[in-house]
Formats: structure tokens, C-alpha cells, sequence
């Protein structure tokens, strides 16, 4: 892990150097409008990220651009801004709506998106949000459609003519797993009305038809870039895999016809603050691993009067996972860059949601709890109020716990990451519905329960911590059958040199790679005891 931590230093030295060269700059200086700029400052918002730095004079000026940088790198200012000045710089846009159109993959994202839109926008404008139950709205006062793109489908398009720009956030997703939905929608807005019922845009071999029409040119040879040239196009993304003709960057390179392409310093590797461990686990042993790990973290973090526990309160395991009575040492690294401790906020991560409501179920059932024999105890040292030893904190869990995933209401869905967010819940165990672009501060730890199963899904959920320079680890349970990718995961992070895209490949060509020695792999992995 030596290399890992040289890394980890190069990278802080790289980001230091950056932030110096940021702060030279201002919003004002990038052409935000005074108005904004205001707003921004109010959030604390003060100065641009790196990415923010090199990609909204691009938007601004009309390009067509592919933005990739980091998670928490502050991806969505890069178009909100640039569509926001525009409007109150030009209010006159505001007479043929909307003006712009933003496709994102989830309901969460569309309201978190739309949240950041009108805390810099003017005080009458909105988004219409346009998911499976909301409707869709275009009048001067809904300037910006925010929509998953199968809901918007079910509209007539010709309501949206007036869309002077589209972006899709979260683009590497959408357009490898959105389907034929999202290439129709960009196609529609791209060439006009009349491909809008040619056959089956987004099916698996698509791009053909599709790069095959930016080859059209005029009675002198020279590509016609006319139409496309009416809309701006913004591809908003944390990873883009460049390896192979299929690969997302190189599809929206071609599609787009010379766009710009801006980039970050350290995109697709962990963050320089991030910390990495590994538990071995079987898929027998993952809910009695969880709850250790679980009890290990909250650190008596107690909100209940009777017990008041301080930060030295101790948690003892049962006598089922270790010999006697021996302490769970708290976690010590999830502190805030002042060296204070963080309040306790961890996502859980599963693969499916049939998983996901399974391990809620758990964490709100201490009959569950006990059926694999884990007791929690606690002793407060400097309490008055002593708890004799063997006391079981029932159901500590149980009110502490969401879920979310696609099982789960919408409504449901944003109550509980409202409460997440406020911190009246410590866990969301969750699917990749909330792996992707969300935006949650101070998250102080993500496990993977289930390992994800390729490198950018870990990238996109070790992404949901140690945002915006903030600390944050992230505890990765590994089976034997996800040995050979975290071998190759921590193989990235020891080697300075190289990043995860080199780990993007969908599973069967990761496989083959591995065959045939191709891809570099960590000689082992180091595990996290118990």
C-alpha cells in the first residue's frame, strides 16, 4: 500500500496546485452575471471547481461539449449557470419555452437538479420536472424540462421545438443502458421531426445508423453540420470509458461532430480523501459482517437520554464472533478536515432491490438480529448510569434505517433521502438507483455489501463520499467470485500511473482480459481484519 499512499500524496500535491491556480478566478470572471454570482456566494459558493473553471466559458459559448470530471466536482453547475445567465441576461427566451432540456436517469436526480436550479435562478422561474406522475409543463415561468427520458416520450416532442439546448447528466448511463428511448429523444432533437419514426434508435447496434448519418455531406462533399448546428448538445458524465469503438466517449465524439471535450486531472480514480478497505466475506456471513461493521462505526453515538453514552463509550460483541468479551474498537477515520468527528452516515449498497429490502429488513428486525446470534452491548465508562454488562440495545436500527431502490414508492423514496440528508437517518441501504450523480453532504461511509460488478459502478458509489475535499472510506465485503475485479481495482489505486479505465470493460471482455494477462492485477488483496 506504499504505492497507494505515494498516490494518494501526488494527487493532493495535483489537486493543492489546481485550487491555487482556481482561485485566481472568480464566477464573475467567467462571465456569470453579478445576480448569480450573488446567489452563489450566499451558498458558499464562492470560487469554481477545476472542472467548473475550464468547461462553463466552453457551454457559454454555444459549443458542443462533453464534460467528464470527477463525482463531487460540481458537474451539474457546469450547465445550470451558463442556461440560468443566459435567461436573465436575455429575457426575451423566456417568450418561446422552454429553453433548455436536461435528461437524467432517476427521479432523485431530477429533483436534486431542479433544488440547484432555483436556488440560483430568478424567483418566478421553475423546472417542470417530468417523471412517470408528474406532468409535463412549458409556459415562460418553466423556461427548463428536467425528465427521465421514457417519461417524456409519452408527449408529443413537437411541444419541446423550441429546446435551444439539451444535456444529458449521468450520459454514460444513459446511453448504454436508456435504450432506444434516449437515442430516439437525442436523434429527434438532433436531425428534426422527420427520423422520429425511423425504426429502433438506441437498439444494441444502433450507433451504426447513427454515426453513419454524420457522415452525410453536401453537393460539395463538405459534412453538413446545419441542423445539428441549431441545438447545443451537453454530455454530462463522472465516467466515460474511451476503450473501443463502442466505448461511450467515442460514440458521443463521433455523434456530436468535433465537440469539445473537457476534462479534470484525476478523473476515474478514487478521490486523494477517500479511503479504501476490504472484508472477506460469503454470502452466508454478510449480514452478521454488516451489523459488526455497523456497530463498529456508530461509535455510541446514542441519541437515547436513558443512555447517554460520550464519545468514550465502548461497543462489546457477543461472545459469537469474538472469543469472550472483546471491544469493537470505534472507527477513528471518519473525521471532518478539522480533525471533529463526523455524525455517523452510511450507504449501504446492494445489487438488487430484492437484496436491499432484505438488509432493511434485517437492520429494523432485532429477532432477525438475534436469530444469527449478534448481541450489542454497551458500557459507559464515565456515566453515572451504569449499564450492567449484557444488556441488549433492542432494536437500535430499527428507526435509523431506510431503503431505496425501484421497489419502493417515489414519494417514499425522497422522504427517506430527506431524512438521510437531515441526519434523522444514519443508514440508506440502497441500489445504484442512488449511486449516480446525488448529492448528499457528509456521508461518512459507503459499504459495499454487494461488490459492484465492474469499476465504473465503484467509482460512481465510492463517489457518494469524500466529496468536494470532505474524508470519507468506503468498506468493500468481497467474495471469492469478486476477488479478480478488486485485485484489479487495487491495482489502480497502488500504481500512480494508472486510472480505472482501463478496468471499465463489461464483464465478459474484464474476463477475457484477465485470460489472457492483459489486465494488471494486485498480487492480493489486503483485507481489513476482524
Amino acid at each position: 500500500m506504499a504505492a497507494a499512499a505515494l498516490k494518494k500524496c501526488a494527487n493532493i500535491f495535483t489537486v493543492n496546485k489546481l485550487l491555487v491556480s482556481i482561485r485566481m478566478k472568480s464566477f464573475r470572471a467567467l462571465g456569470v452575471n453579478d445576480i448569480i454570482s450573488n446567489r452563489l456566494e450566499k451558498l458558499g459558493i464562492v470560487e469554481p471547481t477545476e472542472i467548473q473553471e475550464k468547461a462553463i466559458i466552453k457551454v457559454s459559448s454555444g459549443r458542443n461539449t462533453i464534460i467528464n470530471a470527477e463525482t463531487g466536482s460540481g458537474k451539474t453547475l457546469c450547465y445550470l449557470l451558463p442556461i440560468v445567465n443566459k435567461l436573465i441576461n436575455e429575457p426575451s427566451l423566456l417568450d418561446s419555452p422552454p429553453h433548455a432540456l436536461i435528461l437524467l436517469p432517476t427521479v432523485e436526480l431530477c429533483h436534486q437538479v431542479a433544488a440547484v436550479f432555483k436556488s440560483i435562478a430568478e424567483p418566478d422561474m421553475y423546472p417542470s420536472i417530468v417523471t412517470r406522475d408528474s406532468n409535463l409543463l412549458v409556459n415562460r415561468n418553466y423556461p427548463v424540462v428536467m425528465a427521465m427520458p421514457s417519461s417524456l416520450l409519452s408527449y408529443n416532442l413537437d411541444v419541446l421545438r423550441h429546446v435551444r439546448v439539451v444535456i444529458a447528466d449521468e450520459a454514460d448511463f444513459l446511453i448504454t443502458s436508456g435504450g432506444k428511448d434516449v437515442w430516439k429523444l437525442l436523434n429527434f432533437f438532433k436531425y428534426g421531426k422527420h427520423l422520429k419514426k425511423k425504426s429502433k434508435y438506441g437498439s444494441k447496434f444502433n450507433q451504426k445508423s447513427i454515426l453513419r448519418s454524420d457522415k452525410r455531406t453536401d453537393n460539395k462533399g463538405i459534412p453538413d453540420t446545419t441542423v445539428s448546428a441549431q441545438r447545443q448538445f451537453l454530455f454530462v458524465a463522472a465516467t466515460l470509458p474511451s476503450r473501443g469503438k463502442k466505448a461511450s466517449l467515442n460514440v458521443l465524439t463521433k455523434w456530436l461532430y468535433e465537440p469539445e471535450v473537457v476534462t479534470t486531472s484525476i478523473v476515474h480514480q478514487t478521490l486523494p480523501t477517500l479511503d479504501m478497505e476490504y472484508v472477506r466475506v460469503t454470502e452466508d456471513t454478510k449480514l452478521k459482517e454488516l451489523l459488526r461493521v455497523l456497530n463498529k462505526l456508530v461509535c455510541l453515538e446514542y441519541e437515547n437520554d436513558t443512555i447517554n453514552a460520550k464519545k468514550n463509550s465502548e461497543i462489546l460483541s457477543g461472545e459469537n464472533l469474538h472469543s469472550g468479551n472483546e471491544k469493537i474498537e470505534c472507527d477513528k477515520t471518519s473525521k471532518n478536515t478539522d480533525g471533529n468527528r463526523k455524525a455517523l452516515r452510511v450507504l449501504v449498497f446492494t445489487n438488487t432491490a430484492q437484496q436491499a429490502n432484505k438488509v432493511f429488513e434485517f437492520l429494523s428486525n432485532s429477532e432477525d438480529q438475534l436469530s444469527i446470534q449478534q448481541k450489542s452491548f454497551i458500557v459507559n465508562q464515565n456515566n453515572s448510569t451504569q449499564l450492567n454488562k449484557g444488556t441488549l440495545i433492542d432494536n437500535y436500527w430499527q428507526d435509523k434505517c431506510a431503503e431505496l431502490h425501484k421497489d419502493v414508492a417515489v414519494e417514499k423514496r425522497l422522504d427517506s433521502l430527506e431524512r438521510f440528508k437531515s441526519g434523522e437517518l444514519k443508514v440508506l441501504v440502497c441500489t445504484d438507483i442512488a449511486s449516480r450523480g446525488l448529492d448528499i453532504p457528509d456521508v461518512s461511509h459507503v459499504i459495499q455489501l454487494d461488490f459492484a460488478s465492474n469499476a465504473a459502478y465503484v467509482l460512481h458509489r465510492a463517489g457518494r463520499t469524500a466529496r468536494a475535499g470532505a474524508h470519507g472510506k468506503v468498506i468493500n465485503f468481497i467474495t471469492t467470485k469478486d476477488e479478480d475485479l478488486a485485485r484489479a481495482i487495487q491495482a489502480c489505486d497502488d500504481d500512480p500511473d494508472t486510472d480505472y479505465d482501463s478496468t471499465f470493460s463489461r464483464n465478459r471482455m474484464f474476463r477475457r482480459r484477465i485470460k489472457r494477462n492483459v489486465l494488471p492485477l494486485a498480487d492480493f488483496i489486503e483485507y481489513t481484519s476482524n
